[in-house]
C-alpha cells in the first residue's frame, strides 16, 4: 500500500508571467504521467505549500489564475476531487495594504516568550477589532481556500486546518499551519514568525486517531521566534510523521531524527514564471515497507520538459526508511495486505484435468461450481432432508472446518476456491492469509518446520519473524489437503506434528479435507488434536442433475454446444456405469462426448471407460502400481 502526494510550493501566479507558467504546468501534467508509469506513483492527496500567488494586492485576480491554470488542470489530469486539495498561506498571500502598522509593531512588544503568545492564542477570537484586522490581509486566501470546500476538514482558524482523509481502510491526518500570520512590511518576517505550541497540541489531537500524520507549514523553522522555533520543531517531530515545507526556492529532502520523535521533512522547490529554476516533487511513503520515497523533478527549459533532478539526487529519488504508522496492529494489517496483493498477483488457478479437444484451457475460476455441503455422510442419510450449506458462508465464518468426500468429490479444488475466497474477498477477510498446503508436505520430526510449509504457499513473501507473528496473532488461515492419507509414508508421526503445531498456534484458523470412510468415529479419531480444538464437520455430496447442468454451462461459454443433449447423454452414462458423479468425471465424460457432440450417442463406450480410467490413473500418478491394475 503507498500513499503518493504531490508536493507544490511558491507558483508566484501572475498575469505578466502566464505565458511561461503555463508551459511549465503543461509540461508538469506531462511528467505527471511519466512519474506515475515509471514509479507508480500517482497522486492520491495535492499540497500546496504556500506563495501561490505573486502578490495579496492582485489576490483576486491571481488566485482566479492558479484555479484556472493549475488547479482544475491538476484535478482532472489526476482523477482527484477538491477533497484531496490542501493548501496554506505563505507571506506571498499578505495584501499589505491590509495591515496595520501599530496592530503589527504592538504584536512585536506584546509576543516575547510561550507564555505570553499562549495568551494572545487563546484571547483573539474574544477581541474583535485588533483580531479582526489582522485577519484581513489573509482574507482573499481564505475566501480562495473556502471556495475548494473539503469534505475531510474537521477544523478551521485563522491559525490553523485540520483534516482527516480516509485512503483504503487507513485515515490520513493533515494540519496546515498559518506560518505567514506575523508577516507584514513592518519590519522583517525572518525572526519573528510563531506557531503557539498550544495550537500545535490541539491540532495533533484533532488527528491523533489517524495512521498517517501530516504537517503543512510554509516557512523554514530557521526564520521563527528563536525562543519558538526549537519547541516547535520538537513538538512537530513528536506528534507528526512528515513536514512539507517551501519558501527557499529550491528542492530539499531530510529525515530530522529528534529526541521527541522523527520526522521526514519535503522543501519544495518553486514552480515559478519568474525563476528558471523550477522544481515540484512526489513524495511516496511505502506503508507496508516503512519507507518514504521523495521523487524530485526539476524543469530543463532548453529540453522545455520535466526530469529528474539528478544534479541532487542518483535517479532523481531520495528514501528514508524507518516511517512507521500509528499503531503497530495498523502497521501489521498494512504488512498483510501489501502480501494479499502479491499472493493475487502470483497465486494461478490450478489447471484442471483437460480432455476437451477444441476448448481453450479451463481453469478453477471458469468452471467451478460450489459442491452439495451437507452436514451427515452420505451412508447416515435415510431421506434427503439433511441441510444444505454453501461455501461463501462457511468460509466467511470464524470456525475451523473439515470437509469429509469421497475420492475425487472435489475437496483438492473446494480448498483452491477457498484461497481464492479468502484472497478476493477484502473486506470480511482483511487482516488474514491463506495459506493452502498438502498433509504430504507435512515434516516427520519437527513442528516448526511446518513453517517453512507455509511460507511456502505463501510464496515466500513474508519473512520468518513476520510468519511467527502472524501465526501467534492468529492471521493466518491453513488449508489442508488430504489430511489423512494414509498412503503417506510417516503418516501417523506427520499427524503428531500437526496436533503440536495447532497446539503452538491455536488462534489460526484450520479447514481440512479428509477422504469419507465408512465408520465416522475415524473421521474424529483422525483430529485428535487436544484439548481447545473445534472444527464443525461437512460432507460433500455427488453432483445431481441441477449441479451437472450449471457446470455444462460455464464450459459451454467457451465452446458452443447443446447443454441439453450434453446433459442427456452424461446422466444416461452415469446411470449405466454406476459411477460416482464427481466434478472430475463429469469433465472426463464431457471430452469423450464432445469430440462426438454431433452424434446423439457415443460410438465407442470401452473408448470412454479407458479415457477415465487413464485419467483417474494419471491424476493419481501410481506409476509403480499400473502393471497391477492391467
Amino acid at each position: 500500500m503507498k500513499l503518493n502526494i504531490l508536493h507544490l510550493s511558491d507558483l508566484h501566479m501572475s498575469q505578466k508571467g502566464l505565458p511561461y507558467l503555463r508551459r511549465v504546468i503543461d509540461g508538469l501534467l506531462r511528467d505527471l504521467k511519466t512519474v506515475e508509469a515509471e514509479h507508480s506513483a500517482k497522486p492520491h492527496l495535492i499540497v500546496l505549500t504556500g506563495d501561490i500567488i505573486n502578490k495579496g494586492e492582485n489576490a483576486d485576480t491571481e488566485f482566479k489564475l492558479v484555479s484556472g491554470e493549475l488547479i482544475e488542470p491538476l484535478l482532472g489530469g489526476l482523477g482527484l476531487t477538491q477533497d484531496q486539495l490542501f493548501a496554506i498561506p505563505g507571506n506571498h498571500e499578505i495584501n499589505r495594504k491590509k495591515t496595520s502598522e501599530e496592530i503589527e509593531l504592538g504584536l512585536d512588544l506584546k509576543l516575547k516568550d510561550p507564555s505570553s503568545l499562549s495568551a494572545y492564542l487563546a484571547a483573539a477570537p474574544a477581541n474583535p477589532s485588533g483580531f479582526l484586522s489582522l485577519q484581513e490581509k489573509l482574507s482573499a486566501f481564505a475566501e480562495f481556500a473556502n471556495a475548494y470546500t473539503n469534505q475531510s476538514r474537521v477544523f478551521r482558524s485563522f491559525f490553523y486546518d485540520a483534516y482527516v482523509v480516509p485512503f483504503d481502510r487507513l485515515k490520513v491526518g493533515i494540519v496546515g499551519f498559518n506560518s505567514a500570520w506575523r508577516c507584514s512590511q513592518f519590519g522583517k518576517d525572518d525572526g519573528r514568525l510563531l506557531i503557539g505550541l498550544d495550537s500545535v497540541e490541539e491540532a495533533a489531537t484533532l488527528v491523533r486517531e489517524c495512521d498517517v500524520k501530516i504537517c503543512l507549514c510554509h516557512h523554514p523553522f530557521a526564520m521563527f521566534s528563536e525562543w519558538n522555533g526549537k519547541a516547535v520543531r520538537r513538538r512537530i517531530a513528536r506528534e507528526f510523521q512528515l513536514l512539507f515545507t517551501g519558501h527557499v526556492h529550491d528542492s530539499e529532502v531530510e529525515y530530522l531524527h529528534q529526541i521527541f520523535g522523527n520526522v521526514f521533512v519535503s522543501t519544495s522547490g518553486c514552480l515559478n514564471s519568474a525563476e528558471k529554476f523550477n522544481f515540484y516533487s512526489v513524495v511516496q511513503v511505502d506503508l507496508a515497507k516503512g519507507v518514504v520515497t521523495s521523487f524530485l523533478r526539476k524543469w530543463y527549459d532548453e529540453r522545455g520538459c520535466f526530469d529528474g533532478e539528478t544534479e541532487k539526487a542518483s535517479e532523481g529519488k531520495v528514501s528514508f526508511s524507518g516511517f512507521r504508522t500509528g499503531n503497530e496492529e495498523t502497521t501489521q494489517l498494512i504488512e498483510l495486505s501489501e502480501v494479499r496483493g502479491l499472493l493475487q498477483e502470483t497465486t494461478s488457478d490450478v489447471q484442471l484435468v483437460n480432455p476437451l479437444e477444441g476448448i481453450a484451457e479451463l481453469t478453477l475460476r471458469d468452471v467451478f461450481v460450489e459442491p452439495i455441503i451437507r452436514d451427515r455422510p452420505s451412508f447416515e442419510r435415510e431421506n434427503d432432508e439433511s441441510a444444505l450449506y454453501g461455501i461463501d458462508d462457511l468460509l466467511r465464518g470464524s470456525d475451523n472446518l473439515v470437509f469429509f468426500g469421497q475420492s475425487e468429490f472435489g475437496k483438492s479444488m473446494l480448498l483452491e476456491y477457498g484461497e481464492r475466497f479468502i484472497l478476493t474477498t477484502d473486506r470480511r477477510f482483511e487482516g488474514k492469509l491463506p495459506a493452502r498446503v498438502k498433509f504430504a508436505d507435512i515434516p516427520k520430526n519437527n513442528y516448526k518446520g511446518i513453517m517453512h510449509v507455509v511460507r511456502r504457499a505463501l510464496n515466500d513473501n513474508v519473512t520468518r519473524d513476520q510468519l511467527e507473528r502472524y501465526l501467534t496473532d492468529g492471521r493466518i488461515i491453513l488449508l489442508i489437503d488430504d489430511f489423512n492419507d494414509r498412503n503417506v509414508e510417516g503418516h501417523e508421526a506427520r499427524c503428531s506434528m500437526l496436533r503440536q503445531f495447532y497446539a503452538e498456534y491455536p488462534k489460526c484458523r484450520y479447514i481440512l479435507t479428509l477422504t469419507e470412510f465408512l465408520s465416522q468415529a475415524f473421521h474424529h479419531d483422525a483430529l485428535r488434536w487436544g484439548e481447545g480444538f473445534n472444527a464443525k464437520t461437512y460432507f460433500i455430496s455427488s453432483f445431481n442433475t441441477a449441479k451437472i447442468r450449471r457446470l455444462l454451462l460455464k464450459v459451454s461459454s467457451t465452446q458452443s454446444f447443446d447443454v441439453n443433449v450434453m446433459l442427456e447423454q452424461i446422466v444416461f452414462y452415469f446411470e449405466q456405469l454406476q459411477i460416482p458423479v464427481t466434478p472430475l468425471a463429469v469433465t472426463l465424460f464431457l471430452g469423450v462426448l464432445f469430440r462426438d457432440r454431433g452424434k446423439k450417442n457415443i460410438q465407442n463406450e470401452a473408448y470412454l471407460v479407458e479415457n477415465y480410467l487413464e485419467t483417474i490413473l494419471e491424476k493419481l500418478n501410481p506409476a509403480d502400481r499400473r502393471s497391477e491394475l492391467v
